[in-house]
């Protein structure tokens, strides 16, 4: 599946065989009876704005040809070549920051690198461009706000002969896109350049090493992670430095190593942790995000039901838990960093239980939908916030054991899993009402009074007497 719009109905029972009302840049808002209306909101953008026909169309991203020989998909910026090349449409500031190509992987060490492999050209799939070098599985996955660039390892490369190497993927880049020197988290004019991460078969997860290097060959991005981290990995390994151009970075995850205290953040990842685990003879605690635009629903919009549902990727349940969602507004927080991740951290943890979200009994592969939420909390202007903690979180696990769900998130592949904010409300007017309203006002006419018309006494029908007293 590569379009949300057209498949979200498939996951919504109540939604079937209603007429689309009107479209936005995050839902569906389909016709109940009257002013009443269902929205279908999600945590990714489902729509662009088609300027020649003034209208919202679907983003399907699943890439097509198109007249210069690339691939893309319409509505969105990016070009893709067979040879990995990527491209972004729009300002010249966007198309000269980011234009690069993935093209080798290999071994970064002592100021050197060392070859591995070579990427070649790829093959399409759906919305993938997918190329691979013998055990590197290379892929870039076209999403509604931006691309996911994952390097796959399928088993352990050969050992380096020096020490403190990382294994990375080298891609080219264009003149004067970054200066040298490494690279963290970054916003760089229209788009945002997450830190990235790796993540093994266990969850364990990694910052990327990322720098740019400029000498006379030209200017190279590497991303990578130690080797001596992939020797005590498990393997799959994958190796994510993402692209987002969204301007809406939806929900997110927060992890520490213990309840108390966090050490890391994503707004990129496609699940949603939310529990703890044991992983290697380290502790992990994760809490996760969520938001959703609801401004599309229009001022005057009277909510009457509000159900969140999340589609389960993967289930630890070590010793029964419960995971909760709250309301918590983090938008003093988002996107999140290293500097505003501790306030969403205990902020979370200091809001109360909503809802029940989900059990240990919930099997992978299911969709959970909460009980009905409190409607007030649903922020017509602007964006609605919610959190999820799980119950058992500081739970003393034994070794690579947990207890934790991870829901696909809003930037997971398969647009059927992503979150869906469901709200069923009362439109307000003139969005859907029977009364038609003036698309200007009329010009005052002023009124003068005539002068001409003489004013009369009005005729006094009693006399009038007087008295004179005499002394």
């Amino acid at each position: 599946m590569t379009n949300w719009a057209s498949s979200v109905i498939e996951t919504h029972p109540a939604a079937a065989n209603l007429p689309v009302a009107e479209r936005s840049r995050f839902g569906l808002h389909l016709r109940r009876s009257g002013r009443r209306r269902l929205a279908l909101l999600s945590g990714a953008p489902v729509h662009y704005y088609h300027s020649p026909s003034r209208s919202w169309q679907e983003i399907d991203t699943r890439l097509q040809a198109r007249g210069d020989g690339s691939l893309g998909a319409p509505g969105l910026p990016f070009r893709l070549e067979l040879d990995g090349s990527v491209k972004v449409e729009g300002t010249a500031q966007a198309a000269a920051l980011h234009r690069h190509k993935a093209w080798r992987v290999g071994l970064f060490a002592a100021g050197r690198f060392h070859e591995l492999a070579r990427l070649g050209p790829g093959q399409v799939h759906a919305d993938q461009l997918r190329r691979q070098a013998g055990p590197f599985h290379h892929q870039i996955t076209l999403l509604p706000g931006g691309l996911r660039e994952e390097l796959l390892l399928a088993e352990l490369p050969p050992a380096p002969a020096e020490r403190d190497a990382l294994l990375v993927v080298e891609s080219l880049l264009p003149a004067g896109g970054f200066p040298a020197g490494w690279l963290g988290e970054a916003q760089r004019g229209a788009l945002r350049f997450p830190m990235g991460w790796a993540q093994d078969a266990a969850g364990q997860r990694l910052p990327l090493a990322r720098w740019v290097q400029v000498d006379k060959q030209g200017q190279r991005l590497y991303s990578g992670v130690p080797y001596d981290w992939l020797q005590q990995a498990k393997f799959p390994v994958v190796l994510d430095p993402d692209i987002d151009i969204s301007g809406h970075v939806g929900d997110g995850t927060i992890w520490g190593a213990n309840p108390s205290t966090s050490s890391g953040q994503t707004n990129t990842a496609t699940q949603l942790t939310v529990g703890g685990r044991l992983a290697s003879g380290e502790p992990y605690v994760w809490r996760s995000y969520l938001k959703f635009d609801t401004s599309s629903l229009g001022l005057a919009a009277v909510v009457e039901k509000a159900n969140l549902t999340l589609y389960v990727v993967t289930l630890q349940s070590y010793v029964a838990w419960t995971i909760h969602l709250r309301q918590y507004n983090w938008s003093a927080h988002d996107a999140f960093s290293a500097g505003t991740r501790e306030a969403a951290w205990d902020g979370l943890l200091a809001a109360s239980n909503t809802a029940v979200m989900g059990t240990s009994s919930n099997p992978v592969g299911t969709y959970l939908t909460t009980a009905d939420l409190p409607t007030a909390w649903i922020n017509i202007l602007g964006n609605t916030y919610y959190g999820l903690r799980c119950n058992q979180e500081g739970y003393g696990y034994p070794n690579n054991q947990g207890g934790m769900h991870e829901y696909a998130s809003a930037n997971h592949g398969n647009p059927l899993y992503r979150p869906v904010l469901a709200l069923e409300y009362l439109a307000g007017y003139p969005r859907s009402g029977p009364l038609p309203l003036r698309a200007r006002l009329l010009p005052p006419r002023p009124r003068l009074a005539d002068t001409r018309q003489r004013l009369s006494a009005r005729a006094r029908r009693t006399a009038l007497t007087a008295r004179i007293a005499r002394n």
